[in-house]
């Protein structure tokens, strides 16, 4: 089966700055939010400097780097959109370059998925250790971390429209819940009992 979004598809090399061309403002919106996204450092050096113990530590460490990591692919996923919506009048009659551009904004996003994971597991661990999170947090991370990692694995096949995007976001709902409940402790200062 192929889906609509495969780069072997020949619908996407129109597919793509169409969708740019028509619905430009939606495009804009996501693009508009990453420097709030970038908020998410405040979130992951608030956890590395309230980590005190050495094994906290070391955990918040990794954490620290899953989310530079994330920081740093998700801005190519976002420079590719950019690229896409502004010159998308041009790139509609390149479809060549189109279809590379997509299939670059697809394979960063793929592994941006194993560094979410990453982020996931060395954040919970700290905050587990912190008493942050509730221990059914910090044993549903792995599980969801195992969904990112997964996903991630595939990150050739979901950049050919492969259907792995379906547990990347079991992984993803457990990431949220994570980032929500963690940053509500921090931002209130208790531990959980």
């Amino acid at each position: 089966m192929e889906w609509p979004w495969t780069t072997r598809s020949r619908s996407l090399p129109h597919f793509v700055p169409l969708s740019f061309l028509d619905h430009r403002a939606a495009a804009l919106v996501p693009l508009g939010l990453f420097p709030v996204g970038i908020t998410f450092f405040l979130f992951a050096a608030g956890m590395w400097a309230r980590a005190r113990q050495e094994q906290s530590r070391w955990w918040a460490s990794v954490g620290v780097l899953g989310a530079a990591t994330i920081a740093a692919l998700f801005a190519i996923v976002n420079i590719t959109e950019i690229v896409l919506t502004a010159k998308a009048a041009q790139l509609a009659s390149s479809p060549a370059v189109v279809q590379a551009l997509w299939t670059l904004r697809a394979a960063a996003f793929g592994l941006d998925l194993a560094a979410i994971a990453v982020a996931l597991i060395g954040l919970s661990r700290a905050a587990a250790a912190m008493r942050l999170i509730p221990s059914w947090l910090a044993l549903t991370a792995w599980p969801g971390a195992a969904c990112l990692l997964t996903a991630a694995a595939f990150t050739v096949a979901l950049a050919n429209g492969g259907p792995w995007l379906a547990p990347a976001l079991a992984g993803f709902i457990v990431w949220v819940v994570f980032v929500i409940t963690a940053s509500v402790s921090l931002l209130r200062g208790r531990q959980i009992p």
